[in-house]
């Protein structure tokens, strides 16, 4: 998903806001405290996508490809307090997954991206005397990012054939071993969404946000914890769109 897919989703995000709002109209709306009393707290169902998946030129060694490890577990928690009826400033945990993939005959996997941390940021709401209501949100991201090798490839088997031979051992193949070092991330994170009100005190939120993630990430081999080979850093993209959908409580 590009730049813009991203802006048709969010216009989308913002229309079914209006549909949504004709099905409240039909609900009572809740009583006023509940939606301006100042804490909220949030969980979140999220479905990934990466800005950039593919690399002509190959991100690092014969890894030419990244595919979003989907884990579609309630990872995405709010917490928000809201100052004035129309801003609120919170933040968000947030995580995703990237499979690596190269670009060899078997297209295996050396492992995965793992990114994750919090979200620190603002959203406008409007309007502010409606029940359900349209929000656009700006931030700061703060992610660790690490790399989780697949046990073959970390201890230094030639290819997923020879360790599943060997008995799939974990014990590192005569001595080798090889590491990736990604470096954390620290971007900017964008959004919008829908809040739509459930009884007093509960609303339904649908969110579409974009996080700006890039690792510089190393590579190194070492014999016997020696190493012996050491790459220079390289840049490698791990930018995402997340659309989640999940629940907040208003206290």
């Amino acid at each position: 998903m590009d730049r813009r897919s991203f802006a048709r989703a969010a216009g989308l995000v913002l229309a079914m806001s209006l549909s949504l709002g004709g099905i409240a109209a039909e609900t009572p709306a809740p009583a006023e405290e509940s939606w301006t009393l100042p804490l909220e707290v949030g969980l979140r169902f999220s479905d990934n996508w990466l800005e950039t998946s593919r690399s002509a030129e190959g991100f690092l060694g014969s890894i030419d490809e990244l595919d979003p490890d989907q884990r579609y577990l309630p990872c995405n928690i709010v917490v928000a307090w809201r100052p004035l009826p129309w801003l609120s400033l919170g933040v968000q945990w947030d995580q995703m997954r990237a499979r690596t993939v190269t670009a060899t005959a078997d297209h295996h996997s050396d492992g995965s991206f793992r990114v994750r941390g919090p979200l620190l940021g603002a959203a406008l709401r409007w309007p502010d005397d409606d029940p359900v209501q349209p929000y656009a949100e700006l931030g700061l991201a703060v992610l660790s990012v690490d790399f989780d090798e697949s046990t073959w490839w970390g201890n230094g088997y030639p290819s997923v054939a020879d360790w599943e031979a060997a008995g799939k051992p974990s014990t590192p193949y005569r001595g080798k071993q090889r590491t990736l070092s990604p470096s954390d991330s620290t971007s900017w994170t964008a959004g919008c969404g829908v809040l739509v009100p459930f009884g007093a005190h509960w609303a339904l939120d649908l969110n579409l946000r974009y996080v700006d993630a890039e690792s510089e990430v190393g590579y190194a081999i070492r014999y016997n914890g020696v190493t012996v080979d050491e790459r220079e850093k390289v840049k490698i993209p791990l930018a995402y769109y997340a659309a989640s959908l999940g629940v907040r409580y208003l206290f």
